[in-house]
């Protein structure tokens, strides 16, 4: 798979990441646990996923970074899934991972992607049953203003599409 990790700027000779790219994991990290925050407070949608009973790994290679959503766990205030960083190594644990990079996996979060177009492109990469993520995403909707709504509360409104 092809990362589009940065670009190169000829008037100032150098390599620069895309505006809508996490700089570090750090960054992401820091939105994705306030976008899981924000998350557990829609009980139905956790509901519905934690009945899917499924765990799904996104590695974003560029960033060395993974992060689980495990719906076959509650969390510490008794709602279904966990939300859980790591490295970009695969998990043997899980029924799906997806790979992609920082700035697709943003588009992606926001709802500005069809995973389908991504996934034939080669933006986005699963391994796992396809069945299950085509599930997985049908049901991600009411997440991505979540997502936005984090984004915007860490001041990178930059990366906003």
């Amino acid at each position: 798979m092809v990362l589009k990790e940065s670009k190169y700027d000829e008037e100032h000779g150098k390599m620069t990441r895309s505006m809508l790219s996490f700089t570090d994991a750090d960054e992401l990290k820091l939105v994705l646990t306030d976008f899981w925050g924000r998350a557990r407070r829609l009980d139905e949608l956790l509901n519905k996923l934690g009945r899917m009973n499924i765990k799904a790994q996104i590695i974003i290679p560029e960033l060395d970074f993974s992060f689980i959503f495990d719906f076959t766990t509650e969390g510490p205030d008794g709602k279904s899934g966990v939300l859980v960083f790591g490295s970009s190594v695969e998990s043997d644990d899980v029924d799906l991972i997806v790979f992609s990079d920082s700035e697709t996996s943003n588009k992606f979060w926001q709802g500005k992607i069809r995973s389908t177009v991504a996934v034939i492109k080669g933006e986005i990469k699963i391994k796992g049953s396809i069945t299950k993520s085509v599930k997985l995403i049908s049901k991600l909707g009411p997440l991505y203003p979540l997502f936005v709504e984090a984004l915007r509360a860490n001041g990178l409104e930059h990366m906003i599409i």
